[in-house]
């Protein structure tokens, strides 16, 4: 058995309006702003449920035949990370929404600048 660690995930039918995307999703499409909790200056890894199911099957079934990977954990992640209010903006951009972000914390600490 090995380890999965995975990243921040999106995906249809996300019922949790405060994770970023489906709650940015959600306000662009009702053409209001999108809240961002922290500085949205941060940037984070965002994978979509669909390839994060076919990668803890691929894990499962390499660990199967390879009795070397016990153990070992394996992040599940992007290769790039995206600042998240460069997210958000490109989220606004996609469901044609002209609202500003709404950023709560705009000078939240242990961020870093984008």
């Amino acid at each position: 058995m090995a380890i999965a660690r995975i990243t921040n995930t999106f995906g249809g039918n996300d019922p949790h309006v405060a994770h970023v995307v489906t709650g940015s999703i959600l306000a662009a499409l009702k053409g209001e702003a999108p809240v961002i909790r922290q500085s949205g200056k941060d940037s984070k890894g965002f994978l979509y449920v669909d390839d994060a199911v076919f990668g803890i099957l691929t894990l499962a079934e390499k660990t199967a035949v390879n009795a070397d990977l016990y153990g070992e954990a394996f992040n599940l992640s992007p290769d790039e990370s995206i600042c998240v209010a460069d997210l958000i903006r490109e989220i606004c951009s996609v469901a044609g929404c002209d609202s500003d972000l709404a950023i709560l914390k705009p000078s939240a600490r242990f961020e870093t600048e984008h």
